[in-house]
């Protein structure tokens, strides 16, 4: 697709995989607890997205008095081929890491249609 507006939904899936023992600061309460885990999950989609070539912004759509879920992620595909920087996917993995959660459906997905292909590990 040329452009991806997506109103992110299913942001439970990483709050049930988070493990409160990894952020016991945000998951001591857990509306805290639900709302990292939801900034964390349309993060880490915003990354996905960069690194299969889509310049993102994730930004608020509607007045938060409205709505707690105003955020929209626009990804933008880029003209030439995505150059893909290690950066983005290291930083992507080490977040994954830190919060000690696997890979999200989204990324299943990329996985799944073979475009993540992420660099090779180096030792």
């Amino acid at each position: 697709a040329k452009a991806i507006l997506a109103v992110p939904c299913c942001q439970h899936e990483l709050a049930g995989k988070l493990e409160t023992d990894r952020v016991p600061v945000m998951s001591r309460d857990g509306i805290v607890h639900e709302r990292f885990a939801s900034l964390a999950t349309d993060s880490i989609r915003a990354r996905l997205l960069e690194w299969i070539g889509y310049r993102t912004q994730v930004m608020e759509f509607i007045d938060t008095e409205h709505t707690p879920k105003n955020l929209l992620i626009r990804g933008i595909r880029r003209e030439q081929p995505a150059t893909r920087d290690p950066q983005i996917w290291n930083d992507l993995v080490s977040f994954q890491r830190q919060l000690g959660v696997s890979s999200l459906r989204l990324q299943q997905k990329l996985e799944e249609y073979e475009l993540l292909n992420p660099p090779p590990v180096s030792s």
